[in-house]
């Protein structure tokens, strides 16, 4: 495998959040129910950890030193540049995206931190464009339900990946619809039911997050 320099330190730098932002995350335990607030980190109540839960997720995905991970729907790179740190040097993350304006951003954000284990990547709407048999890890975030034929899109990606490979996918639950847009929430027990058609079986899936729901699948 091909080395790579020394990761610099990829923690995001920070950034003062929009009034509009930090209002609606205040906002979010007066407006879910109960289920909803017990899962939020109200230590970081006013960023995406706040939500997302960023570092449990992370810990979840219990990446190894060298895996190859491909963060589809990468947007920003906010979980790109965790899991480079999590795969290390001698592992490898693909940031995928099929927007030209968000790949150009995010290969200047690459640059700019040093993240040499990142590939940014510009694929095609029905093909990651990722290297056969090599990808440990196929992540989406927030980015499943924007697929339109994701059946024949999963089918695919199964040349894509290793032999023990995983499929995680965080996505909108229909109980945190106050805080997502219309046409961004799949009916409850779509994602299964798609992933199963696919050839993948579900493997796990966690409750802790807020208003999304996280699975992993394997392949069958």
């Amino acid at each position: 495998m091909t080395s790579h320099a020394p990761i610099r330190s990829q923690t995001p730098r920070r950034r003062r959040m929009p009034i509009r932002a930090a209002l609606g995350s205040a906002l979010v335990p007066l407006l879910a129910g109960c289920h909803v607030v017990s899962r939020l980190d109200y230590g970081h109540l006013l960023s995406r950890q706040g939500w997302q839960r960023t570092d449990r997720v992370i810990e979840t995905l219990a990446l190894a030193p060298g895996d190859h991970v491909a963060d589809l729907g990468a947007g920003d790179g906010y979980f790109s540049f965790r899991f480079a740190e999590a795969v290390g040097s001698g592992g490898r993350v693909y940031a995928v995206e099929v927007d030209p304006g968000k790949v150009a951003a995010l290969r200047r954000e690459v640059a700019e931190r040093g993240a040499s284990n990142i590939e940014v990547v510009l694929a095609d709407p029905d093909d990651p464009r990722l290297p056969d048999g090599s990808i440990d890890l196929a992540f989406f975030c927030n980015a499943y339900h924007h697929f339109e034929e994701r059946v024949s899109y999963l089918r695919s990606l199964r040349s894509d990946l290793s032999e023990h490979a995983r499929i995680a996918i965080i996505d909108s639950k229909p109980e945190g619809s106050v805080f997502i847009p219309k046409g961004h929430i799949l009916p409850e027990g779509q994602i299964r039911a798609e992933l199963s058609e696919a050839g993948y079986r579900h493997s796990a899936g966690y409750d802790f997050l807020p208003i999304q729901s996280f699975d992993v699948f394997t392949v069958q």
